[in-house]
């Protein structure tokens, strides 16, 4: 493995003792001007001037020529140089590379020569290719198998269609080509025809309204018109409901019906129609007041529509003659009033302060202090024992069973009937090897029948027998279970393996160690012949960084620094760096 330099390194006027050039059969690919090596095929150490490669210490050595550089060149196999210098070409054979002349247009059609080339024109002419104009394109001629084919890539116009060629009888075409025979008998028809589920061919565009429509079969739709459509959703079931759950995409994905909690408190406005029957409004029959309530009415005045609320209501005699025997003059009812206050907040409040005259002064909300000890409270003796009141207590201090909820003394011992289906209602039977019972809802049943259900509680649900589940055990490594939360005393001494670890605790126990993360580069811009890399992660600045490339894993020498929690890369380069190249391996 070896380290690559990926910065310029200073050494402050030091020597570089004991070193070795690179040893290369050959010259390295795309070197940089002042880059050196040692030739081991030449066994001569060499380096490039920005143009050519040169041998350290040798005598100037002619260039290559080039088309815009004057310098030497090497007279290769089928040329020849005469002494005077002059540069020749031999003639073309079967077996010789050469110069070769164009046939005359007689002479291609004769075809009896051995030393003339022919053009690609004379021989569309001798084949029968009558139309080799600009309308061909998207048509390819293989030269080895004869066969004319679409062009890979060629994108055929959108309403216009691929024109027509006529060919010989003996050139061929591929499958998705039509050759017909010329009605005027020159020669055969090449066309395209339309694309179809089955057939290569040429294809329309659907306009924007066809493609919304959604119904041709033989049109095309673009990347763009397909984006105005949705992704569906997974299908769900149809249905009518008066609550609805939709996606961001506006689709429908539940739907549910009303529940009582939907429905907002609502004010008597809102209710309409509210009437009652006459049982309702007959429930004043009956009720009598002294005088002293009755001239309580004296003076209170009422709005005919008030007034109106009593139609319909009768009243017996007996209540009638409450009124009977107010005899007493004004002024005597008048000297029996009270002295009206002065206004207060109007209000709704369960502790009350009143005068000597029994008008409420003042309203407040209740504190702790105003509850009385609730132990102290007694229990009237016509409510124990029955329904609506408490539970008594036996001799034994315990509630007795008749006032205990069925399923409290349910619970029945069990054994499994030979041959039947488990947890099917004829499963269990009250005796060993006895008859299955009918199980009821709200009845516990321990199995105590040997095997895998021995000591298992059950209870029925309405159908099948249903297992009461056990509480959770501890939880072990193979087992899912319950543990508790270690303390950090626990944590930081590191030897208890049955409790669960927070991360504030774990956080806290880490705190000061060493961290290590592990990045790749993003896609890196050459600048300046300087590639430059910024990582932020939060490191201090006596961090350790290693750039390492990801390829060979090779450790990589880079300039590097470090501040406010972040770590700049610079790295020299002549082209871009693509994602993923190089990794720096941060410890800190």
């Amino acid at each position: 493995m070896v380290k690559k330099v990926l910065t310029d390194l200073n050494l402050n006027k030091n020597e570089i003792q004991n070193v070795s050039m690179q040893n290369i059969a050959g010259a390295p690919s795309s070197p940089v001007a002042g880059q050196f090596w040692f030739d081991t095929t030449e066994n001569a150490p060499y380096y490039f001037n920005g143009t050519n490669n040169v041998v350290f210490g040798s005598t100037y050595v002619l260039p290559p020529a080039t088309t815009t550089t004057l310098g030497g060149i090497i007279v290769g196999s089928n040329l020849s140089v005469t002494s005077d210098g002059t540069l020749s070409i031999a003639d073309a054979s079967t077996s010789t590379k050469g110069v070769i002349e164009i046939a005359t247009d007689e002479e291609a059609a004769t075809g009896t020569s051995t030393s003339l080339a022919v053009t690609p024109k004379q021989l569309a002419t001798k084949i029968g290719l009558t139309d080799l104009s600009s309308s061909a394109t998207g048509l390819t001629y293989t030269n080895t198998t004869g066969v004319f084919s679409l062009t890979s890539g060629y994108e055929i116009p959108q309403t216009a269609t691929l024109n027509t060629f006529l060919v010989g009888s003996d050139v061929k075409v591929d499958s998705s080509i039509t050759k017909t025979a010329d009605s005027s008998g020159n020669g055969f028809t090449l066309s395209v025809g339309n694309a179809s589920t089955s057939a290569k061919g040429i294809i329309e565009i659907a306009t924007d309204t066809e493609a919304e429509t959604g119904t041709a079969t033989d049109l095309a739709v673009t990347p763009k018109q397909l984006a105005t459509k949705l992704t569906a959703n997974t299908a769900i079931t149809a249905g009518t409901h008066t609550k609805i759950t939709y996606d961001s995409k506006g689709l429908v994905t539940s739907g549910a019906d009303l529940q009582a909690s939907d429905i907002p408190d609502l004010t008597l406005s809102k209710i309409t129609d509210v009437t009652a029957s006459a049982d309702e409004l007959n429930i004043l029959d009956g009720v009598t007041a002294s005088t002293a309530e009755l001239n309580i009415l004296d003076g209170v005045t009422a709005t005919t529509a008030e007034i109106n609320v009593l139609d319909g209501i009768t009243a017996t005699t007996t209540e009638l003659n409450y009124v009977s025997g107010v005899t007493s003059a004004i002024q005597t009812q008048i000297d029996n009033k009270v002295t009206k206050n002065a206004d207060i907040t109007a209000g709704t409040k369960c502790k009350i302060t009143y005068d000597a005259k029994g008008l409420v002064t003042g309203g407040a909300d209740l504190a702790a202090s105003d509850i009385p000890d609730l132990s102290e409270t007694y229990v009237n003796v016509d409510q124990i024992g029955v329904a609506n009141g408490v539970a008594s207590l036996g001799s034994d201090g315990k509630v007795p069973a008749a006032q205990l909820p069925s399923f409290v003394d349910d619970v029945i011992d069990s054994y499994i009937v030979s041959g039947s289906t488990a947890f099917s209602a004829g499963w269990l039977s009250a005796t060993d090897g006895g008859d299955a019972f009918t199980p009821e809802t709200g009845k516990i049943y321990v199995v105590l029948t040997t095997g895998e259900y021995l000591n298992k509680t059950y209870r029925w649900s309405g159908t099948v027998y249903v297992e009461i589940s056990a509480s959770p055990a501890q939880a072990t490594e193979s087992a899912a279970g319950i543990a508790a939360i270690a303390t950090q005393a626990e944590v930081n001494t590191g030897t208890n393996d049955t409790k669960f670890v927070t991360p504030l605790k774990l956080a806290t126990y880490t705190n000061g160690m060493a961290k290590k993360a592990t990045v790749t580069n993003p896609a890196l811009t050459v600048s300046g012949g300087i590639c430059t890399w910024t990582i932020t992660n939060n490191i201090s600045d006596d961090a350790t960084i290693l750039i390492k490339e990801v390829s060979t894993g090779d450790e990589c020498i880079a300039d590097v620094s470090f501040g406010a929690g972040i770590i700049t890369v610079k790295m020299n380069s002549t082209a871009d760096i693509s994602a993923g190249t190089y990794k720096a391996v941060i410890i800190g």
